[in-house]
């Protein structure tokens, strides 16, 4: 009988430390990149995007750095890591190769994307023309991207997105739970100033 009620008293001991292990876990605030949403960023921004302060960080991740949007009130809600595509080819080869290699990384993480695009605007003329997919892409016109949603994602996270973004860029860009109330921070003291 003593066995028993100590292996009890042992059960219930462990489900109280995976609870409060579990509880803890649901308290942490989204992390990624280093950077956690909500987080105070020290210090003057560089600049701001309609009343959203950011500040660019070097970042081994990324060639062109990571870029940290924040308001006072949210804190952190967005990053923005930029790859820089030194030699860029016709056909878009080292611009997939680098959105591939992103959207692995970050898949091992969160599995795999949501959504993928590879396409041209309809009644674009560089459509059909696989030689002239980085001109598509130069003009707005061709667009290639893996994108993650809420609600596949971890609590916390709004959207994660892999894209080819201009020419020379490839951007990775995590949006916290807390972005739309950060962009809506943004406005009301961008506002103020009018």
């Amino acid at each position: 009988m003593k066995g028993m009620i100590g292996l009890l008293a042992l059960l219930a001991s462990a489900v109280h430390a995976d609870n409060e292990a579990q509880d803890d876990a649901e308290a942490k605030p989204p992390c990624a990149l280093g950077f956690c949403m909500g987080q105070t960023i020290e210090g003057e921004a560089e600049g701001d995007a309609t009343g959203v302060s950011f500040r660019t960080y070097e970042h081994r991740a990324f060639s062109g750095g990571l870029t940290v949007y924040w308001t006072a009130a949210t804190g952190v809600c967005m990053l923005r890591g930029f790859q820089r595509i030194l030699s860029p080819d016709r056909f878009g080869n080292a611009h997939k190769r680098e959105v591939e290699r992103y959207t692995d990384l970050v898949a091992r993480k969160y599995g795999d994307p949501t959504e993928s695009y590879d396409f041209a605007n309809a009644g674009s003329i560089w459509a059909d023309k696989p030689q002239y997919w980085l001109m598509g892409l130069k003009q707005g016109e061709r667009h290639y991207t893996n994108n993650w949603y809420e609600e596949d994602l971890p609590d916390g996270f709004l959207t994660i997105a892999v894209i080819a973004t201009s020419e020379h860029l490839v951007t990775v860009q995590y949006e916290f739970a807390n972005f739309d109330k950060c962009i809506e921070e943004g406005k009301q003291s961008f506002g103020d100033d009018f």
